[in-house]
């Protein structure tokens, strides 16, 4: 992706990544019955960073997104595909 490209979605992805976490975290910390649908949102933050991470050379902060965005991944599967 051309430098132009992530100078125009890098604010998109960051601003998504904040409000969607934060949704998504809100979510399961209420442990109420929707709390599952909490981990796809946290997933979509953690990949949103990673992308984040990944175009400005964060080695040390795409390592973190991609650690965090296996244990959505697993949240995902454990609370809406093998729960459900």
């Amino acid at each position: 992706m051309t430098r132009r490209r992530w100078t125009v979605l890098l604010p998109f992805l960051k601003g998504f990544g904040t409000v969607v976490g934060l949704a998504g975290a809100i979510l399961i910390a209420l442990h109420v019955p929707a709390s599952g649908w909490g981990w796809p949102l946290v997933l979509a933050s953690s990949s949103a960073w990673a992308l984040v991470a990944y175009a400005l050379g964060e080695r040390s902060l795409l390592l973190l997104q991609l650690g965090f965005t296996v244990v959505n991944a697993i949240g995902v599967w454990r609370w809406l595909l093998v729960a459900g």
